[in-house]
């Protein structure tokens, strides 16, 4: 493998000329001035490169943003469709996230998969955690909590990422290989394991039975996986829920 999955760079003029044309489509009626591009810094965690694209008309009076994720090629199609897929399940669910506005989720002239959604002005709390009074870190961990009793609600009885929905009840979800660092494996071209080793899985035992196999297969080839680590350090919840 030439060059790890998070080293890949992207096609920045590519990815110009698609915030281009999504920029017209979204104001028809005002003509393109420039078009302003900052990187955000993300967590590690997000597996991708986060812009910030603004447009300004021709008077320099700023009329759009949007932000576009280029997503690392890590379990191509399959991380990018499922991210997409729960960013707009919550969004059915009335939770407060982006709404996303198109996507590829193909090889293409970027150089990776890319998400473009809404831009949602503000700062990061954890950001500026530190300085917040008592009442105002009680309110914002309250709304944390909320959000994660949410997400914690949504359960099937199958384990892995969401592929597809078609409304708010969890029988209308599908579910797609899991998504997860557990399953990357410098040992892969990509550095993952293959879609259709990873799920989903009927039953947690089919799961550990998974993560075991990787293991294995680390110890015999002197190599290691993300798994490894997990296995040590692995306990059996009652019930485990899907990731994204």
């Amino acid at each position: 493998m030439s060059q790890w999955w998070w080293e890949v760079q992207p096609d920045l003029t590519a990815l110009h000329a698609v915030l281009e044309n999504q920029f017209r489509l979204r104001n028809p009626c005002s003509q393109v001035g420039r078009i302003d591009r900052e990187e955000i810094s993300v967590p590690d965690a997000c597996f991708g490169i986060v812009y910030l694209y603004t447009l300004y008309d021709s008077m320099e009076q700023q009329v759009d943003s949007i932000v576009a994720k280029l997503v690392y090629p890590w379990r191509p199609r399959w991380k990018t469709e499922g991210e997409v897929t729960s960013m707009r399940m919550l969004r059915a669910r009335r939770t407060c996230v982006p709404e996303v506005y198109c996507y590829c989720a193909e090889p293409n002239p970027v150089g990776l998969e890319w998400i473009l959604m809404q831009h949602m002005p503000g700062e990061r709390a954890d950001l500026r955690f530190a300085d917040f009074d008592p009442k105002r870190r009680q309110h914002v961990i309250e709304q944390v909590a909320d959000l994660v009793a949410c997400l914690f609600s949504i359960e099937h009885r199958m384990i892995g990422s969401i592929s597809q929905f078609s409304d708010n009840t969890s029988d209308e979800i599908v579910l797609g290989p899991l998504n997860d660092l557990a399953f990357e494996d410098p040992l892969f071209k990509g550095g993952a394991i293959p879609a259709d080793q990873c799920g989903p899985f009927m039953t947690k035992r089919d799961l550990l039975e998974a993560f075991a196999f990787l293991e294995a297969r680390a110890e015999n080839s002197s190599s290691f996986t993300i798994s490894s680590i997990f296995m040590r350090e692995i306990s059996t919840p009652s019930t485990f829920r899907m990731g994204t």
